[in-house]
């Protein structure tokens, strides 16, 4: 069974709409992106991703100790099973947080970019 990287356990509730939800994918992003930017960190998205290998993270994100792949969907927004099977693949390497974030998961990310610590998840 794949998992989901959703949200870790005390991340808001999803149906809590006040963060962000109103946005579409590339609105979030784009907030997102510079949210992070401005807390220091660097942030990789191409933007033109037409011929790049399917289903690779929105964007890879570092602050020099640790990187982030982060796939970016809408409240609804679902996770193809390509991107699926990149963020399994990245899951399983060492080094790494993986994750999707929708507009709910605001908190987690100013959590990550204001204290650049996140606890090991159990797998």
């Amino acid at each position: 069974m794949s998992k989901t990287y959703a949200r870790p356990l005390d991340a808001v509730d999803p149906n809590d709409a006040k963060y962000h939800d109103g946005l579409s994918e590339k609105e979030f992003m784009n907030t997102l992106i510079a949210d992070a930017r401005a807390s220091g960190w660097r942030v990789y998205h191409d933007n033109d991703s037409r011929r790049n290998e399917p289903g690779f993270p929105d964007i890879l994100m570092t602050n020099g100790r640790f990187v982030y792949f982060v796939e970016l969907k809408t409240r609804k927004g679902r996770v193809t099973k390509t991107q699926q099977a990149w963020l399994d693949d990245l899951d399983s390497s060492a080094l790494h947080a993986v994750r999707v974030w929708r507009p709910s998961d605001w908190p987690e990310f100013m959590k990550v970019i204001e204290t650049d610590v996140r606890e090991p998840q159990e797998r």
